[in-house]
C-alpha cells in the first residue's frame, strides 16, 4: 500500500517541482529582459 501511495504521489511532486522551476526561471528571464529594456531607454 505504501509503495502504491509513494509510486502514485512521487510523479506528481517531480511534476510539480519542474513546473515551479520553469515558470520562476521563466519570470527571471521576463524580469531581465525587461530591465535590460528600461535601462536601455533611459540610457538614451
Amino acid at each position: 500500500m505504501a509503495l502504491f501511495i509513494y509510486a502514485v504521489w512521487m510523479p506528481q511532486n517531480v511534476a510539480e517541482n519542474s513546473a515551479i522551476r520553469w515558470s520562476s526561471d521563466m519570470i527571471n528571464s521576463l524580469q531581465t529582459t525587461f530591465n535590460r529594456l528600461i535601462s536601455h531607454q533611459a540610457g538614451r
